[in-house]
Order: C-alpha cells, then structure tokens, then sequence
C-alpha cells in the first residue's frame, strides 16, 4: 500500500514539471544553394517561426564560428530573428553557412551553400615557342573561375591566323589544367595556337601563340646494304630532310678526304620544297670500291648521317696449291689451299677429274667450302687421271687451277684370262692358248702369266696339287704385232702319256696375280709330235738350193709331212709343203744373187714340231742366162721342168681359174675390190726331192702372217710348288710362294728382272 501511494506522487510532479517547461524554437528553412557573383552584396535573414523567447541565434561557416569584420557584419531585426551581411562577395567567401537558434527548450539550425560566381581568370598561359623537330611541347592554359572554366584549342594552317580550326590531332593531348601536350613535335605542327576559357561568367579568356618547329636534317637511305658485281655500275643514294638551306656531302669510311666526282664516279643532287636527296654513281666498278660510305647533312639547327655499306664482289680466285697428297689403288686424295672469295662467301668448290688424255667431258665433283682436301674414289688402278679443281661463290665460279696428273696404284687383276683352250697336244704335252684379261681389268701392267696344271686321278679321293709355270711377259715380246688382247700362246711339255690334266691360267701384275681362269681339260695323246727336223744346206747355186731335211727323235714321233718357210731379204714367209720320203731336196725359183733365209716345221696326226734353225744363203750371182731350173741338171725330172710347168700351169689356170674368176666378178659388180693382202707373194718355187719318191709343190698365194721365229727352248722341269685354288685364286701372293722362285729366274733368263712387292700397296 505504501508502494502505490509513492508511484502516483511522481506521477503528479512529472505531469506539472511538463506543463511548465518552454517550447523549443523551429526556424523558417533556407534556400539549399545561393549563387551571387564576385563583388555583389549578400545578406541572409534567419528567422524563427515557432519557440518562446529568450532564443539566442548564432552563425557558422563551414563548421567554424563567423567572425565580423569590415565586409561581414551579424545583425538582430528582433528577438525573433537574426542576418549576416557581406559587403562585396570575394571568391573566399563562399561557403556552407550554418544558422543555429536555441532556448531552454530545444535549439534548431538551417543551412545554405553559397557560391561565388567568379570569371575566369589565367593562373598560366601560354607562349611562343621556337623548338627542334621532335621534342615534347607543353603550352600552358591554366585559369581558374567559379563555375570550373573550359578550355578549347584552336590551331591555324601554317602561319595564317585567318584559318582557324579546332584542334583534333591525335598526337595532341589536353591536360585535366588545360594544357596542350605533345611528345614530339613535327614539322607540320608548326603555326598558331589559341587557347580559349569560358565558365559563363563574365567574358572568357582568349590567348593565341606561335610555335615555330626547327627542323634539323635527317638522313635516311632505302638500302643499307648493296652488293654489286665488279664491272657493273651502281648508284648509293641518300634522302635528307630538314630546314633549308641544307649542306649534303659524301665521304668514304677509312678516308679523310670528302669523295667528289671523277672520272668513275659522278654526284648528283635533287632538291623539292620538302625534301631533297643525293646519289653517288660509281661506274666499272672495282675492289677497292668496296667499303662503308657515308651521307651528310648540315643546316643550321645541326647535322644527319647515314651509312651505306657497299660490297663489289666477284668470281673467287682459283684455288692455290692444289696438288695430289696421296695415292692409293681406286682412289687420291687432293689437296688446296682456300683462294680469295670475291668479297663473297664461297659456296663449293668443285673438282673435275678424266682420264688422261680421254676426249671424255669430266666428272665433277662438289666439296663443301669448309673443306680444303677430298678423296676422289672410284678409280681405275694403274690408270693415269688428271684433275684440276674450281672456287664458286654466287658470282660463278674461278677459273680452273693447274692441271695436275696421278697414276693410281697397280693391284692384282680384276678378271681371268679368256678364250683359254688346247691348239694341239701330243704325248708329252699341248699347246695352251689364251687371251689377257679385258684391258679395263688389268690394275696395272700385265708382267706375266701363271699356268697351272694338275693331272687328274680318277678312281682316287686324294685331290692332287697344281703345278705352276710362270711365263714372264717378255717371253711373248718377240712378235712386235702381238696387241694387249690377242692370243697367248706356249705348250705345257714333259706330261705323262695318254693322262687327262686340268689347266687354268692367271694373269699377274706387280701386285700380285688375278683370279684363275675357268679349268680346261685336256688328254694327252699316245702318240707324239715330231720334233724340230734337223735342216742342211747343202748347196746354193744361182736358182736352186739342195737341202738335206732329216727327222729327230723316236720313231714313233715320225713326221708325215715338212713345210718349208722361205722369205727374200725382208719379205714376206712363203709356205712350201714337202714329202718326208727322202731327205735331201731341190728348191728353184729363186733369184740369182739373192738373200734368203729359210727352216723348216714338221708335222704328224699329232701335231706340229716347232720350227728348226733358220738357215741364211745368199744364191749365185747370175753369168750367163739361168732358168728356174738347172736345166744341166739331168736329176731334175722332166715335169718339174719350166717347157713342162709353164704350158701345163697355163692350161690349168684357163680351165679353172678363169671361170671362177669370172663368177667372182658377177657377183661383186658393186663392190669395191678388197685390197691384196700384205703378205701374199705371187712368185712361186719349185723343188724336188732326191730319191725314188718324188713330190711337186706348186706356187699359190699365201695369206699375210706374223713372222714365224724359232721355238724357244722350254724347261721340261716344273715347279715343285703347291698351290692351293681354293685360297689364293685372286689373293695377294707371297714372296716365298713357289711361282714368284720359278718366275724370277726366268725373267732373268729373258734378260728382264720384275720386281714384286711382298704385299698390295691398296
């Protein structure tokens, strides 16, 4: 009870505490914003429109307390009201201007901006300038104003104020104070500039200025290389601009003298209002043309070069030094010295090689220009190469150097003998013929041959070994006629009888021998050949010679038929065939104080004997008139007579050779006449034999033949040497092999010592 009775007593006080307090004051509201322009007088009233007296105003600027002075006074109409006054507004008088009014109630406050219109007015301006192409440029247009003011450039054509644009080139930038900027200014910038402010209060502000751009010269060239030929002309050409007047010059790196015109080289100038340029031309231009030049300009604001790198270039020059450095089998090893290049990179070289006097066009070869030596492969061996090399850069190419010649080195032969085969055999032996290796597979000098032979024995597993016989070269030297690929000829002797032999043949140069040929067979006779018959002259008269043929050796080796050989002076053989019943022979025919010489072969149904002893006679000087035959001769028969020979030879060559002869001509109406051979003798001789049996030789032509010589005389003994085909057919021979032994002493006994080397040079 005593709770509630408390309550409601500071219920009552609060009630009349109410009743009594003031009414806070409520101001009449301000305008937001006031604008008044610079020198005008301001006053704002403040008035209170509710709240009981007392109320105290007061007056803030921008959060500060208002001062009074001179040009701001604070004045009360009433106790309801209160104003500022400002004489003449300056740009720092404007503000935020707070009115606050306050009583024991309450306080309230109204606030207005206000702003001071100010015409603008230059903080910077611009001003002529007078500056070198390309440097930045700033021309000033900075004011200031009450609003903001803007900011417009204008620019003229040149020099003429009568032709003002805006300006909106973009090289141009306008900074946030107004100014006019560029990084570099150009020629074409040059002229007049108006920068003009306005804010819309009072007039504008208008400034125009010059700016003159100072050109210095500029030198520019399109090619700053150039590459000419030597000999050709070439012009080096510079273009300048910058103020006039303008110097230009032309000068050479490496030269204090200026270059002027001469009689190669001319300068020429062409000038335009903008721009001008010069040209050096140099005609039949030369090496020592080659450099750095150099254009000049001058005026007077400075000076410009530029360069122009001029490269006369030309063929290399021909390789020095070039000689062989070494020599194998197949192939050489050439080597140079690098040449002067032209004033041009070389590209290759190129080396050309042919044979020895060959009418062949060369082989080239290309070798990259870092290297000074190649090996040229692929050669023939023992072949003699000639070789000269080229330098070639983009020019062409230098002229070919000396011509050196290179033998590459011998080896052993490429290729077998050919055409091997058996001419005749007899008991003891055969006659083997063959021809060299082609030329192109010799390797060298063909020095001799290696025959082998091993008798084959059938029904026997044991192989028996060959035996080898080497033929030096020189025993086939003897016939002059004998070319580089006809037949070889020798005869194997001291064989077995009625035994088969299987034959090959080697050819063989200083390096070594070659690969065999393919094996021939061959079987020995029962019988046997005849040997050389033993010849006697036995008498010489003017026409007629006696002769005394006898036959040697076993009777088995009996001959059924002798060939005379006879030739007069140099002249050709002539063949005469005889009958071996008797021994001694007549032979007429010839001519009285005549040189002869004569022998004679024998022959069986196994072959052929070799050639006896050639016999040299000279006949009878002839004193009284001879005939073919002697006709006191009463051994003579009567139809080996000439009253016999002459009538019955006529009558036979009417028979028979006038009709052939006839047909002959038919038949070759529209061909020439084939050339009589060399060796054929029209001449004939007679001969008879002494005894009862008695044979005639007539005379006929004789095909042309070598000049036949007297056998020589062969070993019958062979080697001892095995010689293994499997292993050294084609190999390199050693020293000690068995055939170089037999080999060396024959070629000494030829009067010829072969040297061999123990192993290839390749």
């Amino acid at each position: 009870m005593l709770n509630y009775r408390k309550n409601f007593l500071w219920i009552i006080i609060g009630f009349f505490s109410v009743a009594c307090a003031q009414v806070p004051p409520k101001l009449a509201p301000l305008p937001r914003d006031l604008e008044f322009k610079r020198g005008e007088r301001f006053q704002l009233v403040c008035s209170c429109r509710e709240g009981e007296p007392p109320l105290t105003f007061s007056w803030v600027r921008d959060g500060q307390t208002l001062i009074e002075s001179m040009e701001v006074s604070v004045r009360r109409f009433d106790e309801f009201s209160s104003s500022i006054t400002i004489s003449a507004l300056r740009e720092d008088h404007a503000g935020n201007y707070t009115c606050i009014v306050s009583n024991q109630g309450g306080s309230d406050s109204s606030t207005v901006k206000l702003r001071v219109l100010v015409p603008p007015t230059w903080l910077r301006q611009p001003y002529d300038m007078s500056v070198l192409s390309g440097a930045r440029v700033t021309l000033n247009c900075e004011t200031a104003g009450t609003p903001k003011p803007t900011v417009t450039w204008r620019r003229s054509k040149g020099f003429n104020l009568q032709q003002m644009e805006t300006l909106t080139a973009t090289q141009w930038r306008t900074g946030e104070d107004g100014s006019l900027t560029t990084s570099g200014v150009k020629k074409e910038d040059e002229g007049f500039y108006s920068c003009e402010v306005a804010n819309g209060v009072g007039e504008g502000l208008r400034k125009t200025v010059r700016i003159e751009v100072q050109v210095p010269p500029s030198v520019s060239v399109s090619d700053a290389e150039k590459t000419v030929r030597k000999g050709d002309s070439v012009a080096l050409r510079c273009d300048v601009s910058g103020d006039i007047p303008l110097t230009i010059s032309w000068g050479k790196a490496n030269r204090n003298l200026p270059l002027i015109s001469e009689d190669r080289i001319k300068i020429q100038e062409d000038s335009t209002l903008e721009n001008s340029s010069s040209s050096v031309i140099i005609r039949n231009t030369a090496a020592e043309d080659t450099g750095l030049y150099i254009c000049t300009a001058r005026n007077t604001y400075g000076q410009s070069q530029a360069t122009i790198r001029l490269k006369v270039v030309e063929q290399p020059s021909t390789p020095l030094n070039f000689h062989v450095s070494e020599i194998w089998c197949k192939s050489v090893r050439l080597r140079w010295k690098q040449p002067y290049n032209g004033n041009s990179p070389l590209k290759h070289y190129i080396v050309r090689y042919k044979r020895k006097d060959s009418l062949t066009k060369p082989t080239e070869t290309k070798v990259p220009d870092s290297q000074n030596s190649v090996v040229i492969r692929d050669l023939r061996s023992s072949v003699t190469y000639s070789f000269h090399v080229l330098a070639v850069n983009d020019v062409g190419a230098s002229g070919a150097s000396s011509t050196v010649h290179a033998t590459t080195r011998e080896e052993e032969p490429e290729a077998a003998p050919t055409n091997v085969h058996i001419k005749s055999k007899d008991s003891g032996g055969f006659l083997l013929s063959w021809k060299p290796p082609p030329v192109d597979k010799w390797n060298g000098d063909i020095i001799g041959f290696s025959i082998g032979y091993k008798r084959v024995s059938h029904g026997s597993t044991q192989s028996l070994p060959f035996t080898f016989k080497i033929l030096p070269v020189s025993l086939f030297l003897a016939n002059p006629g004998l070319e580089a690929s006809a037949s070889r000829e020798y005869e194997v002797c001291g064989l077995q009888e009625s035994s088969s032999y299987t034959v090959v043949v080697q050819a063989m140069t200083k390096a070594g021998i070659g690969p065999a040929s393919e094996p021939v067979l061959v079987k020995t006779s029962y019988g046997e050949s005849p040997q050389v018959p033993s010849v006697t002259l036995l008498s010489s008269q003017q026409t007629v010679i006696t002769l005394r043929v006898e036959p040697t050796g076993r009777k088995r080796a009996s001959p059924t038929q002798y060939m005379l050989h006879i030739r007069e002076g140099n002249g050709h053989w002539l063949k005469i065939p005889l009958a071996p019943f008797k021994n001694e022979y007549k032979v007429g025919g010839l001519l009285a104080g005549g040189q002869y010489k004569l022998y004679v072969t024998a022959r069986n149904g196994y072959g052929d004997s070799g050639p006896s002893e050639v016999v040299t006679f000279r006949t009878e000087q002839e004193s009284v008139s001879s005939s073919m035959f002697e006709e006191e001769d009463m051994a003579i028969p009567f139809y080996q007579k000439l009253s016999f020979i002459i009538p019955v030879a006529v009558s036979m060559t009417t028979i028979f050779v006038v009709p052939i002869a006839a047909c002959c001509c038919l038949r070759k109406l529209n061909t020439l006449q084939a050339p009589r051979p060399e060796g054929v003798e029209s001449r004939g001789f007679t001969y008879t034999a002494s005894g009862s049996g008695e044979c005639t030789g007539g005379s006929a032509p004789r095909p042309r033949s070598l000049p036949p010589q007297p056998a020589p005389t062969t070993s019958t003994s062979s080697s001892s040497g095995h010689y293994s085909t499997l292993q050294n057919y084609g190999s390199v021979i050693p020293v000690n092999d068995p055939r170089f032994s037999q080999f060396m002493i024959e070629s000494k006994l030829a009067n010829q010592v072969v040297s061999l080397p123990s192993k290839s040079n390749c």
